[in-house]
């Protein structure tokens, strides 16, 4: 599974990051209660049991979208996983001058 969040990171507007930090730990949120969760009929009796795994977030600044760099890509083995790494995505890390 691949999440994008299209961003664009100015210097003088690192909230733009910061939110999407925000709705990414939401959506993981979102998944892990899914997972604790089932689809369809007759869940109690193991159906519909959903789980996520080699999740793969890729950030996009406007440097990637001008193809002046890649964008980041960084995997997960589960959702519980992202949750405990998303700080990586943290505006610090992600500003760069060009």
């Amino acid at each position: 599974m691949i999440v994008n969040r299209y961003a664009v990171a100015y210097d003088d507007e690192p909230s733009t990051v910061d939110d999407g930090i925000k709705y990414l730990k939401e959506l993981l949120i979102a998944m892990q209660l899914l997972e604790d969760d089932y689809l369809g009929g007759q869940g109690s009796r193991g159906y519909g049991k959903v789980k996520f795994e080699d999740i793969k977030i890729t950030y996009k600044d406007l440097g990637s979208y001008a193809g002046k760099k890649d964008p980041l890509v960084i995997g997960y083995s589960s959702v519980e996983d992202a949750k405990k790494h998303i700080e990586a995505f943290k505006t610090s890390d992600l500003h760069t001058k060009e």
